[in-house]
């Protein structure tokens, strides 16, 4: 088939087009500066003809969970699902002074292979409705895919505070506590939660190591793994459990 070429157009930056050979994909690169997010086309023209097909481009560089966590100044955002949230770029340290994540059942966090978010202190996370999990068993929405092998916390590194609330965790993994690490001074509370296929060296889903009693209660944690210590929940620090259900987590 007839090779094509793509040429993102923007008008705030300088064209940048890249060429295929065949009709399959074709990855398209450019500098981003200080523009916190692109907007624009990209046309895609086949060599041998002039029709071509025009596909929008909502954002190019940040998400919108991004942004909210990175307004600066203090004050609180809530950021409310409105779709699949695609993350494509590591989340790093929050700014905003506090964020409230609203989801709904049908609507997940994507994180494709990328690190979560740090929580500092003076910092507030709170995370909730965010997954769904059928009766079943299937993970139908979750916040998923987060990875961060050389630190602590897939999702959330926490030295601040966080809420983390009737959401589902699948598929994230990270050096300790495959979704969440608390750190020593962090506070966190974690209820009514599900956590299913978190990787870890310790704390498969959680790894907690702060003076301040955490409260972890009425979730749920099956299948997550540690290669050390904690399949589920790995604890140096204090920590207050209730009502928490257990199902083939390993270490």
């Amino acid at each position: 088939q007839a090779g094509w070429t793509v040429e993102k157009q923007n008008t705030t930056k300088t064209n940048t087009t890249a060429t295929s050979d065949s009709s399959q994909t074709v990855s398209i690169g450019w500098s981003a500066g200080s523009i916190a997010a692109i907007s624009g086309i990209i046309i895609f023209k086949s060599s041998d003809t002039d029709d071509h097909g025009v596909i929008t481009v909502i954002r190019g560089l940040t998400s919108g969970l991004y942004e909210a966590l990175h307004k600066t100044g203090t004050g609180e955002k809530t950021y409310t699902l409105t779709e699949n949230e695609q993350i494509i770029r590591n989340l790093d340290t929050m700014t905003t002074t506090e964020v409230t994540v609203v989801g709904a059942d049908d609507y997940s966090i994507i994180a494709n292979k990328h690190s979560g978010v740090k929580v500092g202190d003076g910092h507030t996370l709170t995370v909730k409705n965010v997954g769904n999990v059928t009766d079943e068993g299937v993970v139908t929405s979750a916040i998923k895919g987060f990875r961060n092998p050389s630190e602590s916390g897939g999702f959330i590194n926490n030295s601040g505070t966080i809420n983390i609330i009737d959401s589902v965790a699948y598929d994230n993994s990270a050096l300790n506590g495959g979704f969440v690490s608390i750190n020593a001074g962090g506070k966190a509370t974690i209820t009514g939660n599900t956590f299913i296929a978190n990787t870890a060296s310790n704390g498969g889903a959680v790894f907690n190591s702060s003076s301040d009693i955490v409260n972890i209660s009425g979730n749920t944690f099956n299948s997550n793994t540690a290669t050390e210590n904690g399949g589920a929940i790995s604890n140096s620090g204090k920590v207050k459990t209730n009502g928490n259900e257990y199902n083939d987590n390993k270490a």
